[in-house]
C-alpha cells in the first residue's frame, strides 16, 4: 500500500471512530440498547456494535435512520467530523455516491450548516 492509500485509510478509520463514538454517546444518553437500534434498522447487533466502535461504516441511509431513532440531527453527530477530510477527498467521495445518497448527504450537510449558525 502506498502512503496516499494508507493516509486515506487512516482518515476513514478516524472518521468512523468519531462518528461511532458520538452515536454511542447519544444512544447511552437515551438509555437504549445496541440490539434495539440494530433491530430497528435491520442489521445485526454485531454490525451495529462495529459501527459504534469505528470498525465499520454505515450507509448514509442507515446513518439517517440511526439519527432518527436517537432523535439527533445528522449535523450534531457529524460536528467537527466533516472538517477531518480535505476538500479534494470529499469531492472524490461525493462523486462516488449514488444520486439517492447524494440527496441524503445534501440534507445532512444542510442540517449541519444550519446548526452552526
Amino acid at each position: 500500500m502506498n502512503n496516499t492509500t494508507e493516509d486515506k485509510t487512516k482518515d476513514f478509520s478516524n472518521v468512523n471512530y468519531m462518528i461511532g463514538r458520538r452515536i454511542k454517546e447519544a444512544r447511552i444518553k437515551k438509555n437504549l440498547k445496541q440490539e434495539y437500534i440494530a433491530e430497528k434498522i435491520n442489521i445485526s447487533a454485531t454490525h451495529y456494535s462495529n459501527i459504534e466502535n469505528g470498525h465499520r461504516s454505515c450507509t448514509m441511509h442507515k446513518f439517517v435512520q440511526i439519527c432518527s431513532i436517537l432523535n439527533e440531527t445528522p449535523g450534531h453527530l457529524l460536528r467537527d467530523v466533516i472538517a477531518v477530510k480535505q476538500e479534494n477527498d470529499i469531492d472524490e467521495l461525493i462523486q462516488q455516491l449514488s444520486p439517492e445518497n447524494k440527496k441524503l448527504l445534501e440534507a445532512v450537510i444542510t442540517t449541519y450548516c444550519q446548526n452552526q449558525a
